[in-house]
């Protein structure tokens, strides 16, 4: 059983992974306004599900039988909801203003 001592230092510990990874998934998000910019200019769609894929199969042999393999999986997958949904708002904004 963890004392609060332990938790404390898990948690702090914690924060400081969350403080590392924000500016990664910032950087991320930043690259996919700029890639809908791209996608937008030169008429390609924001799904490319032959890339996604290949990303998904990639991923899934790096962590396959690992710990925590799904809820990696998972975690990917929604970072490329997210991103598909900036790429949108992108369009979206970029289309109004035509």
């Amino acid at each position: 059983m963890l004392k609060k001592m332990e938790l404390e230092e898990l948690r702090q510990e914690m924060d400081k992974l969350n403080a590392k990874l924000l500016p990664i998934l910032k950087k991320r998000f930043d690259l996919s306004k700029k890639i809908a910019i791209y996608k937008y200019k030169h008429n390609l769609p924001i799904y490319d599900e032959k890339r996604e894929n290949k990303i998904l199969e990639k991923i899934k042999q790096l962590v396959e039988g690992g710990e925590f393999s799904l809820e990696i999986m998972s975690t990917i997958i929604q970072l490329f909801e997210n991103s598909k949904r900036i790429q949108n708002s992108v369009f979206d904004e970029l289309s109004t203003k035509k």
